[in-house]
C-alpha cells in the first residue's frame, strides 16, 4: 500500500523546504516509511490502561530499529511522553531470524 508513496517519496522529501512532517496512520502506513529511512522520530505517548488487544504501532516484521530517548515528560494522569531519535546506522536494518528451542 504505502510502497509506491515511500519510493517516490525517498528523493525528494528530504530535499524539500521545510522541515517537520507529522505522520498519522496505521502500523503498516509507519513500517513503510521507517524501512524506507524516512522517519527521524517518533514521539509516543504511553497511556496506562491495558486493553488486551489493539492495532500494532508498527506492522510486524523482523526488523531491529535502535532508538535514543531525547526527552520524557510523565503527565499527573499516568501518561508518559517518550520523544525518541532514530539511530541512523540502525536504520532499515532486520533482525535475523532466529529458531525457538
Amino acid at each position: 500500500m504505502a510502497l509506491p508513496l515511500t519510493h517516490n517519496l525517498r528523493g525528494g522529501l528530504r530535499s524539500a523546504p521545510g522541515k517537520d512532517i507529522w505522520l498519522v496512520g496505521g502500523g503498516e502506513l509507519i513500517a513503510a516509511f521507517l524501512d524506507a529511512g524516512l522517519i527521524d522520530e517518533f514521539i509516543i505517548h504511553v497511556i496506562p490502561t491495558l486493553i488486551g488487544e489493539g492495532i500494532p504501532l508498527i506492522h510486524p516484521r523482523h526488523r531491529l530499529v535502535s532508538l535514543d530517548l531525547l526527552a520524557s515528560q510523565a503527565y499527573s494522569d499516568g501518561v508518559m511522553r517518550l520523544h525518541y531519535a532514530v539511530q541512523r546506522q540502525a536504520r532499515g536494518k532486520t533482525m535475523p531470524k532466529t529458531s525457538r528451542g
